[in-house]
């Protein structure tokens, strides 16, 4: 459910709870979505207390874009009918983006898969997987039309902002 939406006239966010999806895996997960109208970004912030240590965690989404990696992984160039998206990473030290097929994840619930939907044609998954994770975890991306520099300030800036309209980003 949405637990906290603010729209003002620089930037917009909202924060949503997935603990009840994610209940077996941790003990709280939620969801920003931050819009920030003077810099041209968005950004997906992705919080969770782990229940149980040594824990992996996973931040996708699929795209039907050419990717391209940063050579260190921290951030991707999507390409698509001559336009660019910048995707940058943020959260733990060390984390970087990586590419895959989009597939279920071996730990995946078993489903039925359409035949339709298996194939799946030029279509990838960009990733951010961390392992051997317990407590605290954060993790996003942001999305902008060029290359946002490793600011950690900026995502402060974002749990700032978001904090001031009674939207705790913060487990």
């Amino acid at each position: 459910p949405i637990c906290g939406f603010q729209s003002k006239a620089g930037y917009a966010c909202c924060r949503l709870d997935l603990s009840p999806a994610y209940r077996r895996q941790a003990k709280q997960a939620f969801r920003t979505f931050y819009l920030d109208k003077k810099q041209l970004t968005a950004a997906v912030l992705d919080e969770a207390e782990l229940r149980t240590e040594n824990s992996e965690y996973y931040w996708m989404m699929h795209t039907d874009a050419a990717i391209t990696l940063s050579e260190d992984g921290t951030y991707a160039i999507l390409r698509k009918n001559g336009k660019e998206l910048y995707v940058t990473t943020f959260g733990s030290k060390g984390i970087s983006f990586s590419v895959m097929d989009p597939i279920p994840l071996p730990s995946s619930p078993a489903i039925a898969v359409r035949k339709q939907e298996a194939k799946n044609p030029g279509v990838k998954k960009l990733i951010l997987h961390l392992t051997g994770l317990s407590g605290q975890v954060q993790c996003g991306a942001v999305f902008s039309g060029r290359r946002i520099q490793d600011d950690p300030d900026y995502f402060l800036e974002i749990q700032h902002r978001c904090r001031e309209e009674n939207i705790d980003v913060t487990t």
